[in-house]
């Protein structure tokens, strides 16, 4: 189906930029000569069948689950050096098999998740393909895994998504289109610079239970921001209807 999409030699260097990028230790000179020679960060490493519609970005997001996502933000950087536009592969994606990476950032919730993540946002993606990935992540938090936010591997794992969630927020371009947003961080209930939480390590966050003290998840939770500094909360918000409904009853 897309044997005319990549040369041999295309596909020789797909190849070659995928396996060093697995590395635990990546030679970036040889990544940068693969993707000067005509490698594609975006194209698969082979032409037949369902592996057609891989591409190496989001092979590597997924491989950065098993190692804290160390080396995904410099490869994001050299990708976006080199002229990568995740919105735009030459393989379409489409939602099953060739996946829009960004769908699977919910899957590597860390500071390092959050700095590849900085530079795709400020590299011009687009609010759908935003919008994927904080659906993607609220979606496993409340029905998949349905977290308690009292276990402390729950609660590291919630905190570094909504920081994701919250910085995805913060990009103007980002919040002013998509709607769906702004309700999920309810947006209208608070006054304070949403574009300030660009600064992720600023900020601190509690999971007030007190909607669901017998059973604590997530969903029911508020989720309450501080600001390091002053430890003064700046944004509450709720994800559940009932919880958003009792932050408009107290404004």
């Amino acid at each position: 189906m897309f044997e005319d999409l990549y040369s041999p030699k295309e596909l020789e260097l797909n190849n070659k930029l995928l396996n060093e990028c697995l590395k635990e230790i990546i030679d970036f000179d040889l990544v940068r000569l693969y993707l000067s020679q005509g490698a594609d960060p975006l194209g698969p490493v082979e032409l037949e069948g369902w592996k057609a519609k891989e591409h190496i970005y989001d092979e590597l997001v997924n491989d950065a689950c098993d190692n804290e996502a160390k080396n995904l933000p410099e490869i994001t950087r050299v990708f976006l050096e080199f002229g990568m536009d995740i919105a735009k592969p030459r393989v379409p994606y489409d939602g099953r098999d060739s996946i829009n990476p960004l769908w699977s950032f919910s899957f590597i919730t860390n500071e390092n998740s959050l700095m590849a993540l900085k530079l795709l946002l400020e590299n011009g993606v687009s609010y759908e393909m935003v919008s994927e990935f904080w659906d993607h992540a609220i979606m496993d938090l409340v029905f998949v895994d349905r977290v308690n936010p009292n276990d402390p591997a729950h609660n590291e794992w919630i905190t570094w998504t909504m920081k994701m969630i919250m910085l995805c927020a913060s990009y103007p371009h980002i919040l002013k289109v998509d709607k769906n947003l702004k309700e999920l961080i309810c947006y209208d209930i608070n006054c304070y610079d949403v574009r300030l939480f660009e600064n992720w390590n600023d900020y601190y966050y509690k999971f007030d239970d007190r909607l669901c003290p017998s059973n604590p998840e997530f969903h029911n939770c508020i989720i309450r921001i501080y600001y390091k500094e002053t430890k003064e909360e700046v944004w509450k918000m709720g994800v559940s209807k009932y919880a958003k409904e009792y932050l408009k009853s107290i404004r």
